[in-house]
Formats: structure tokens, sequence, C-alpha cells
């Protein structure tokens, strides 16, 4: 009589990707993010076989930093940014934003409130995707393959 092979643990990063997330395409994202956190999590998202082709850079610095960057850079395809301000400051970040970024930039905020209202704002102003904190690896790369 065969013995039954051993359990295996298995890494839920390393398992098959949800259905329906396939490769995000040759995109270029740039996040910008206030929490430690934010940023090990992109990081670490773009070890995924799912963003093989993307070019990802995540950096420290906010909306207030995006700005500054693309005051004089080209906006990539994603723009990814984190806030943990309140809703009138994050609507008036954006706007400031929204004067330096190319046509055909998309862009997702990761905010830390739960606020219908500025949710709806966001979309108003033509915000991608909002999402509230804390994301994980996976969650990131399926909001982008939503968006892509």
């Amino acid at each position: 009589m065969n013995n039954p092979a051993p359990e295996m643990e298995v890494n839920p990063e390393e398992q098959s990707p949800p259905v329906g997330i396939g490769a995000i395409p040759r995109i270029s994202i740039q996040a910008f993010c206030v929490t430690s956190e934010m940023c090990d999590v992109t990081q670490r998202a773009t070890n995924d076989r799912r963003l093989y082709k993307a070019h990802v850079n995540v950096q420290m610095g906010g909306i207030e930093k995006a700005v500054e960057v693309y005051k004089t850079t080209p906006t990539p395809n994603l723009l990814i940014v984190e806030t943990n301000a309140p809703r009138d400051f994050v609507l008036a970040e954006l706007n400031n934003l929204a004067q330096v970024c190319d046509a055909g930039t998309k862009v997702m905020v990761v905010g830390h409130i739960n606020d219908v209202i500025l949710y709806r704002e966001l979309m108003k102003q033509g915000v991608s995707e909002y999402v509230v904190a804390p994301v994980s690896e996976v969650q990131l790369i399926e909001y982008i393959a939503n968006l892509y």
C-alpha cells in the first residue's frame, strides 16, 4: 500500500493567481508612499511574476513628492500615491497633482480613511481607483490588473 504524500506548506504569494488576474502589460508604474508598510508591500509586489513586464519605481513621499517630481518629468502610465491626510487636504493635494499629470496617466490613491464622500469626490476628479489601507501584495496586483 502506498503512503500518501506528506502535506507541503505553500506560501500564499507563490500560489497560482486568483482567477482573472493575468500578467500586467508593459507599463510604467511609480509609487509614492507615506508609510514604510505600503512601501514594503509595493516593493514586494514588484517581485511577483505578473508584474515582470512592468517597470516599477517605489519611493517615499506621498502626493506632495509626486507633484514636485512631475513638475519637470513626464508622468508614468500608472501613478500610485498613498496619503494619510484628511479629506479636504487629500482633495487639495490631488488638485495640485492634476496640474502636473499627463493625459492618460491613471492614478490610484491608497488612503487610510474609509470615507464614501471622499471616494465619490476622487472619482469626480478622475482618480482611477481609491483603496483603503492596509493592502496586501495580491490585492495591489489585483487592483492594477483591474485597471489594465
